[in-house]
């Protein structure tokens, strides 16, 4: 049973068009093309008309004989001959199967008029090309009529194979040369040809590989020819120079007998003809927004985060994107760029806690601070506190903290929590309250020094200032000055309790 089941199977494949051996697994570079990858490629060989006749194919006639239809599988032997039986022999050697079509279906016509044939594709034929030179190694591979060099090169070559210099040498000898290279970039099929039974494809190693990098519109690396240099490089494989290259600095990194070394060229008069490029040779136009100006963005920014096994800030600083550490950010801009387009693009970097209404820029040249609104110019299209940016500005961003000062008049001066629609007297109590009897006078200000309400709830980074309330002692006393006020007491004990009367 097992002998027929195996048998039943090598029958398919073969009417499939596919070799015993590979079905069967042997061979060491057979390959099995899938049931539906057979169709595909039976289906693209019948519509096309360059398929050239190729040995183990197997071409279906029909015609009809005396009103009775006859039918014969006709096989092309491995010198692309085919036995037509009755109607005689075809030698179909570099024949495509439209030609042959034609020949055998006329054939039959003369000997029976009026018959009708026809003749199609029952069955692809395979055979081998050998593979040979930058290879991991020589081997055989399995290819059918509409296989390209390419298709047998690409994914079995060594990285320092050439492209450029690839020989197919055929089954009688004759040589020639192709270049896939050029067949990838200008699509020609000539140097990518079809592969023919017999043929030996050797493959060469590159001479000179140069990587082209930066501002061309085809960076990647490639293999020169010889003869070709710089202008060959930038223009013909690179596509030729983009509007933000900087032609005035182009790095050259080279590595010769076991140094590096890094050189610099202009092309600003043109390609210099006396630098030759070498082998592994990386050429890097730079753009010309490397050079541009910047600006600095510190204090309220976000860094990225710090390495592990540190900190940086209070647990709940670091979540809100606050470090302790002075941060600053680089921004690069092209002249005449105003401050808000510059802020809108490092927006992200901005902590959360920055407080862009008390923003600065410092800038060459000025004396002080220019007080900027970088709320009012995030928020409007246009602002007339908006301003060009020049070369070094640094625009500071302080932070926000959620805390409110109480000096003065009280038990602990100090910072405490900021907490939400809370009058001054809250914070006095956080800090121990008053050290004098009333009357008190409190004075309120915002993080700018402005005097606020003193009614007003408090705000974050508002400072609570608690005056004592003073009794000035002066005339005829040891010590003349200004005492706290302590309501009840006499006159005599402020005289008595710090100034002995003269």
């Amino acid at each position: 049973m097992k002998r027929i089941v195996v048998s039943a199977v090598l029958a398919m494949v073969a009417a499939l068009g596919v070799p015993a051996q590979d079905a069967a697994g042997g061979g060491a570079s057979a390959t099995f093309s899938s049931p539906s990858e057979i169709q595909q490629r039976l289906q693209l060989a019948i519509s096309s008309e360059e398929y050239p006749v190729t040995p183990g194919d197997v071409y279906r006639l029909t015609y009809r004989q005396a009103d009775t239809p006859v039918t014969v599988d006709l096989l092309v032997e491995s010198n692309c001959s085919i036995n037509m039986r009755v109607f005689g022999a075809l030698d179909a050697t570099g024949m495509t199967f439209p030609v042959v079509k034609s020949a055998v279906e006329k054939a039959v016509t003369a000997a029976y008029p009026r018959s009708m044939p026809s003749l199609v594709i029952y069955s692809l034929g395979m055979f081998q090309v050998h593979l040979r030179g930058e290879t991991p190694q020589s081997q055989s591979v399995v290819a059918w009529g509409l296989a390209r060099l390419s298709e047998i090169v690409e994914n079995r070559r060594n990285p320092t194979a050439s492209l450029r210099n690839i020989r197919i040498v055929s089954r009688n000898g004759k040589e020639r040369s192709c270049d896939l290279f050029k067949a990838y970039r200008l699509g020609g099929a000539g140097e990518d040809p079809y592969v023919k039974p017999g043929d030996t494809i050797v493959l060469s190693k590159t001479e000179r590989s140069v990587e082209i990098a930066g501002e061309v519109w085809r960076p990647g690396t490639y293999e020169l020819l010889a003869g070709e240099q710089l202008r060959d490089l930038v223009e013909s494989y690179g596509g030729g120079l983009t509007e933000r290259a900087n032609v005035s600095r182009v790095r050259i990194q080279r590595t010769t007998g076991g140094r590096a070394q890094v050189l610099y060229v202009s092309f600003v008069d043109g390609y210099p003809r006396d630098m030759l490029i070498g082998n592994t040779d990386v050429v890097t136009v730079p753009s010309v927004t490397e050079v541009l100006p910047f600006v600095t963005f510190e204090g309220a920014v976000i860094q990225p985060s710090p390495a592990a096994g540190t900190t940086a800030g209070t647990p709940a600083e670091r979540d809100a994107g606050v470090t302790s550490d002075y941060q600053r950010l680089i921004h690069r801009f092209m002249e005449g760029e105003m401050l808000s387009d510059a802020a809108r693009a490092v927006r992200s970097s901005i902590a959360p806690l920055a407080d862009l209404s008390s923003a600065s820029v410092e800038r060459e040249g000025t004396s002080g601070s220019i007080p900027v609104n970088l709320q009012e110019l995030l928020t409007n299209s246009v602002s007339s506190a908006d301003m060009i940016l020049k070369a070094n500005d640094r625009v500071v961003i302080p932070f926000l903290r959620y805390s409110v000062y109480v000096s003065g008049a009280v038990a602990r001066p100090g910072t405490y929590p900021y907490s939400p629609g809370r009058a001054h007297s809250y914070y006095v109590t956080l800090a121990g309250g008053s050290t004098q009897d009333a009357p008190d006078r409190v004075v309120i200000t915002d993080v700018h020094g402005t005097v606020r309400d003193k009614n007003a709830f408090i705000q974050p980074e508002d400072t609570v200032q608690l005056l004592p309330a003073d009794v000035m002692v002066y005339g005829a006393v040891f010590a003349p000055g200004t005492f706290s006020y302590r309501e009840g007491l006499p006159i005599s004990y402020v005289i008595l309790q710090r100034c002995i009367c003269l």
